[in-house]
């Protein structure tokens, strides 16, 4: 679904909720909001409450047409794409790449595992646990941010169902 505001008009909080709505309500998961020179690209997520997540978002006046990566996301939106599903999986590849889920695989104990042996490799005689491994990484090298929240939680289940 596609809401289109007057161009140059600002995409305020109330035109995404009134868009999500609109998507809700008629039980579609992807949501477009334009004012022709902005375009928000939204993923609705139909739990309760209903929730949206902003996929990407395109300003045409920052395209650079050479620039394949400026290009890529416009794709996403033709009929093709679309037919193909091509925005899914553009969205699983996203949450797969994002600082939640890799913040969760970075602390599975098969990576600890292989950051202790290679710790070990590096300071012999040193003895490392995973759990010292662990809480470094939790307070010292991965961003808190990426370790709280709901979105790491849900990264938290997927990591843990993975196993």
């Amino acid at each position: 679904m596609i809401e289109i505001k007057a161009i140059g008009l600002e995409l305020k909080d109330d035109y995404i909720r009134q868009a999500i709505d609109y998507g809700a309500n008629s039980g579609i998961e992807w949501v477009i909001l334009t004012n022709g020179m902005n375009w928000q690209i939204y993923r609705i997520t139909f739990s309760k409450p209903i929730d949206k997540e902003m996929v990407y978002e395109i300003n045409f006046s920052n395209i650079n047409p050479k620039i394949e990566n400026h290009i890529e996301p416009i794709y996403y939106l033709c009929k093709e794409a679309l037919g193909k599903s091509l925005l899914d999986e553009y969205h699983s590849q996203k949450q797969a790449l994002s600082k939640y889920y890799i913040g969760q695989m970075i602390l599975t104990e098969t990576v600890l595992d292989v950051i202790k042996r290679e710790l070990k490799r590096l300071t012999p005689g040193v003895k490392i646990e995973n759990d010292e491994i662990e809480e470094a990484l939790r307070s010292d090298v991965i961003k808190r941010d990426a370790l709280e929240g709901d979105k790491a939680v849900d990264a938290a289940v997927s990591a843990i169902l993975c196993k």
